[in-house]
């Protein structure tokens, strides 16, 4: 079950150890992949409290722990939506470009939607969500 309540969802994670990764993500990735028009997970919006998250791109569901944005640039401002706040939506102002160190994937590149919802997830991780990131549309 996906959490809504913004006062679990804005607590900060702790790291992930290596022992944790195959229970947390195979419970990230099967929620993922049952939940209609889902593109990333984290571990809080299940109620666990570890840096780690996933995002399903070009067909494949890839997975992050403890991740550091270390380098970001061109900033622009789109819409996002969140499955932890049904029915809104907000504008957040997001870098285009990030590099980005996770104890998965090691110091990797990101550009465009992919960077983006990097960051959304990365921001779970950290206790941040729209509600603090963005402006609601109306």
């Amino acid at each position: 079950m996906i959490l809504t309540d913004q006062s679990i969802l804005t607590q900060s994670s702790e790291n992930i150890k290596p022992e944790e990764y195959q229970e947390v993500f195979n419970k990230l990735e099967t929620v993922l992949q049952q939940t209609p028009n889902a593109v990333g997970l984290a571990a809080p919006q299940l109620g666990i409290m570890k840096k780690a998250f996933v995002i399903f791109h070009n067909g494949k569901i890839h997975r992050f722990a403890n991740s550091r944005i270390v380098n970001c640039r061109n900033r622009e401002d789109d819409e996002e939506a969140c499955l932890s706040i049904p029915d809104r939506r907000f504008n957040v102002s997001r870098f285009h470009i990030i590099t980005i160190k996770d104890d998965v994937n090691g110091l990797k590149k990101y550009v465009g939607k992919f960077a983006r919802v990097v960051q959304h997830e990365h921001d779970h991780t950290r206790g941040i969500t729209l509600v603090q990131s963005g402006v609601e549309v109306k």
